[in-house]
Order: structure tokens, then C-alpha cells, then sequence
């Protein structure tokens, strides 16, 4: 009844965010096709680049930023795309994670695992035969 009264205990969050990045990733793995998990990484990575880009801002344009990713996870459970659900998911434990520190490393560094893990496809560039 009075749990939320005091603020959010760090120590737990950052237990939660650790324990949730690598059932997320697990999941991911155990679950989906390697062109799904190849698509759940191409949109984490560009998701976080776009966390790091906003690295130095002030705190209301990173709160824009994470609320926009929350958004697009909204829009993703609501489509049942399975894919942008995942990685914003991740996005999302990614970018809370980032205010506890080290103390959030094991997730950040599991999601950073899962996509180097899927790097993005290379593919031959085309070719004109004539």
C-alpha cells in the first residue's frame, strides 16, 4: 500500500532491469527465427544510437526520447509486431538501466551481447550485366 510512497529502491530496480534484459534476450533466442532476431537487433542498435546521441543532453530531452521509445513499444504490442516489441523492450530496460550505472552493467552488456550477436546483413552490392 505504501511501497511507491518512498521512491524506487535502486538496488532492486537494478536487480529487475538485470534479471528482465537477459530474460528478454533469452526468450528472444529460445523463440523467434534468426530473421526476427536479425530484425530485433538492427532496431535495438538503432534505438540505442539514438540513446548515446542524446548522452550530454538535459533531462528533459532524454525523457522525450525514452517516452518516444515507450510510445513506439505501445504501438508494437498493439500491432502484435513481435519484433519492435522485443527490442523496444530492450531499448527501453537499456535506457533505464543507463541511470543506475554500474550497477546495471550485466543488462546493458547482455543486450549489447544479443546484438553483436545479429550484426546487420552484409549484402554484394547489385551489378548491371549488359
Amino acid at each position: 500500500m505504501f511501497f511507491g510512497l518512498l521512491g524506487k529502491n535502486p538496488q532492486r530496480e537494478s536487480r529487475r532491469l538485470n534479471k528482465d534484459a537477459a530474460t528478454v534476450v533469452e526468450m528472444a533466442r529460445v523463440t523467434y527465427r534468426s530473421e526476427i532476431l536479425r530484425e530485433i537487433a538492427r532496431i535495438t542498435r538503432e534505438g540505442i544510437e539514438q540513446l548515446r546521441a542524446l548522452d550530454g543532453a538535459d533531462e528533459d530531452r532524454r525523457k522525450h526520447g525514452l517516452g518516444r521509445f515507450k510510445v513506439l513499444h505501445r504501438e508494437s504490442r498493439q500491432r502484435r509486431d513481435q519484433a519492435g516489441l522485443t527490442a523496444y523492450t530492450l531499448i527501453i530496460i537499456y535506457a533505464n538501466g543507463l541511470e543506475y550505472g554500474d550497477a546495471t552493467a550485466a543488462s546493458r552488456e547482455a543486450i549489447q551481447d544479443f546484438i553483436d550477436e545479429w550484426p546487420p546483413e552484409q549484402r554484394e552490392p547489385a551489378t548491371l550485366e549488359g
